[in-house]
């Protein structure tokens, strides 16, 4: 079918079994003729930036489950500076951090000579008060993801923001 499968085993902890089919897509149910449905995505390259320790350990281990390569830093200044020096196709960026937040630290990679200044910044945030959605996305974040954050919805939010064109992905 066009898929892989894969599987690791830790004696005495237990096995994973993972696989990836190749399906026809879909349109969603009240699409009309010109709706071109989301293809899921892997393999992207990710730069996470939480500065809550557990957060990491799970945010990290939804990517590597999607099958994305991961590159965790701390704060809002880290993401800047690996921003700046490594390319990567996705940011996941909490909102409050440390030394620098993510509203600041997204400015500052908006202000990045391109391709840097393209790369979607998805808001990670646990305040999901009204305006707090528009305040990420006027800073030039693609999107935003209420804490606590599903697999679903994390792969959902990485499949809207790799689909969307370089030329629209900040102000």
């Amino acid at each position: 079918m066009g898929g892989e499968i894969t599987a690791t085993s830790v004696p005495g902890e237990g096995a994973t079994f993972r696989f990836w089919i190749a399906a026809p897509a879909c349109a969603a149910p009240d699409a009309g003729p010109a709706a071109t449905p989301l293809v899921p995505v892997r393999g992207k390259r990710i730069l996470l930036a939480e500065d809550n320790a557990l957060n990491r350990q799970i945010l990290t281990a939804y990517l590597e489950l999607g099958g994305h390569s991961v590159r965790v830093v701390e704060n809002g200044a880290c993401a800047v500076e690996a921003a700046a020096s490594e390319r990567f196709d996705l940011v996941l960026m909490d909102v409050q951090m440390p030394e620098m937040d993510g509203l600041s630290a997204t400015r500052l990679i908006r202000a990045l000579p391109a391709p840097a200044c393209n790369v979607p910044i998805l808001a990670l945030t646990a305040s999901a008060m009204d305006g707090d959605r528009d305040r990420c996305l006027a800073v030039g974040m693609t999107d935003f993801c209420a804490k606590p954050v599903t697999p679903d919805a994390l792969q959902a939010a990485i499949v809207r923001a790799s689909h969307i064109p370089a030329d629209q992905r900040c102000a």
